[in-house]
């Protein structure tokens, strides 16, 4: 990629089913980012973004043109990062919308704590509804606005809006797993790998203003439909014509329903903790499945959620 100068590049994670989000989000992202000095890159599979923008330029590579199999979502984050060429990435989510200006001289600003600490792997833009994302005081360990998360943090692995150093990026990521098994099992491996992780306060002004998991906010669209209470006002106040329809509007009573567990699923995550626990995440998976099924006694969601309970006291 050119641009190699630049600091960061702003990578927007999303895939060809979801090309029609694409003139909402980029029509604002131009609206109120006017001032973006990255270069802006669309991690999907094949087709390329043609929405029409005053300010901004985005960015396909077009990898898997001539293939017809399905790329794992890792495998497509991690060719992506490897062509990127500045030292750092943003990371935003296709369907979650911005609604004001971008604080552009506070991303700038982490930068500069980034490069003065090679141990920081990234800073979090978003405040989190979890009571475990910010341990430490900004007193103690952190900066103006960022705290610094405990080492067995539930969010350190986060697919939210964030500041990454992008070979901690890269070392984080595995070829075969999904976005949910990163955050979720993977997590695991932020416990020892040496970096600092940083979340923004919850009395901080959001850098990038897209949600709020404090006021119970969603995405604009959930389960592959529109949230109508996060898009409609916003896409009529900025004058952006959707059509409905196609996607048609998330219903909670319709649209929600709990996936059971199968040996397949098991699997997935169990690979995720690599070789030097798949043994006790084997273990535990089973003392889950026995508790549940048997006894009805709810136990830690996943071997990371457990040693994170565990451990989180003696951090």
């Amino acid at each position: 990629m050119s641009g190699s100068k630049k600091r960061a590049t702003v990578l927007v994670f999303s895939c060809d089913s979801y090309e029609d989000a694409w003139y909402p989000f980029f029509q604002l992202l131009d609206k109120y980012w006017e001032d973006c000095p990255y270069d802006i890159l669309l991690n999907t599979e094949s087709k390329e973004c043609k929405v029409p923008l005053k300010n901004l330029s985005v960015k396909t590579l077009g990898l898997y043109k001539d293939s017809d199999r399905k790329v794992p979502y890792g495998k497509r984050c991690l060719d992506h990062l490897n062509a990127i060429e500045t030292d750092y990435v943003i990371t935003m989510m296709d369907d979650f919308f911005v609604r004001s200006k971008v604080n552009t001289a506070e991303l700038e600003q982490i930068l500069n704590w980034m490069d003065a600490d090679p141990q920081i792997a990234s800073f979090c833009l978003i405040h989190h509804d979890d009571r475990h994302s910010c341990r430490y005081s900004r007193e103690e360990e952190g900066y103006r606005n960022y705290s610094l998360r405990p080492r067995y943090c539930k969010h350190n692995y986060d697919m939210q809006a964030c500041v990454w150093r992008r070979d901690a990026y890269i070392k984080s990521w595995r070829p075969y797993e999904s976005p949910w098994e990163w955050e979720g099992p993977s997590n695991v491996r932020s416990f020892d790998d040496g970096y600092k992780y940083y979340d923004l306060d919850d009395d901080a002004a959001f850098p990038i203003d897209y949600i709020d998991y404090k006021k119970h906010e969603w995405s604009g669209i959930r389960k592959g439909k529109w949230v109508k209470e996060t898009v409609y006002d916003l896409f009529e106040k900025n004058d952006i014509k959707v059509d409905y329809s196609i996607r048609g509007f998330f219903d909670e009573e319709k649209d929600v329903s709990s996936t059971p567990r199968s040996i397949k699923s098991a699997f997935r995550e169990i690979r995720c903790y690599g070789k030097r626990r798949w043994f006790p995440a084997t273990v535990y998976w089973i003392r889950r499945l026995i508790a549940d099924r048997i006894f009805h006694i709810k136990m830690p969601e996943n071997y990371c959620e457990y040693l994170r309970h565990k451990y989180y006291d003696k951090v």
